[in-house]
């Protein structure tokens, strides 16, 4: 095509210029308007989905998550029950697609909360604390998310579950990197590796309680101590 576009006259060299660039503003405008419908497919899936999470978040607060129905939860949503599993297979799914909405507005206030001239023991209480206050809100539900975040069934929301976490940890990690800043903690420490301790420990103890094994009072007495003594042995040796 190149070799055509030399041996051709002036004249048809301006021909052909002008015919491209007509064509290339109608490709430019079915360009935009391909985006635009993709942007109006996009905003109706999250408008669906936000009704599905609302309904099955009311239901599940009302009648107890092993008693609602997702076809209760389609209907409360105003939506057909096939539209429902385009968004989730099944109701563990729903209560996890809850879970994630939920907890992101929860892990972002808990971040954007915590006190600047706190330790980092402090600053993960407050974290955790956060995270408690939401659980507290519902128990019940609580306990059936607990139980369904240790045996995800499916690829997709075994994926979600995955980015949320690594986002956390992300946070976690950036917290005790500002922690190594102040001289709190060793510098040379595997932030990653210490940020999943850390909230391993406040997971531990969170199964514990919400399986009843121990009290939320013991929760309180417990999360302090052992987080103290994971962070313990790694402060900079005194000289």
């Amino acid at each position: 095509m190149i070799q055509c576009v030399r041996n051709a006259s002036s004249g048809e060299r301006l021909s052909s210029v002008n015919s491209s660039s007509k064509v290339s503003k109608r490709e430019v405008g079915s360009l935009e308007s391909i985006q635009n419908s993709g942007g109006r497919r996009e905003r109706q899936r999250l408008k669906t989905r936000a009704k599905i999470t609302r309904a099955a978040r009311t239901l599940f607060a009302r009648k107890g998550f092993d008693a609602t129905t997702t076809q209760e939860i389609a209907a409360r949503a105003d939506i057909g029950t096939g539209t429902l599993f385009n968004y989730a297979k099944t109701k563990e799914d729903l209560l996890l697609l809850v879970f994630r909405e939920e907890m992101d507005v929860v892990v972002g206030r808990a971040f954007a909360t915590i006190p600047g001239k706190a330790g980092l023991l402090d600053q993960l209480l407050h974290v955790f604390d956060a995270f408690i206050a939401y659980h507290q809100r519902d128990v019940e539900i609580a306990h059936a998310l607990i139980r369904q975040l240790s045996s995800v069934n499916t690829p997709e929301t075994r994926d979600d579950i995955i980015v949320f976490m690594r986002g956390l940890v992300g946070r976690i990690s950036e917290l005790i990197k500002d922690a190594q800043a102040r001289g709190e903690l060793r510098a040379h420490l595997q932030r990653g590796i210490l940020a999943h301790n850390l909230f391993s420990i406040y997971y531990r103890l969170l199964q514990e309680w919400l399986g009843e094994y121990i009290t939320y009072e013991q929760y309180v007495a417990r999360i302090r101590p052992a987080l103290e003594l994971q962070l313990s042995g790694l402060r900079p040796r005194q000289v």
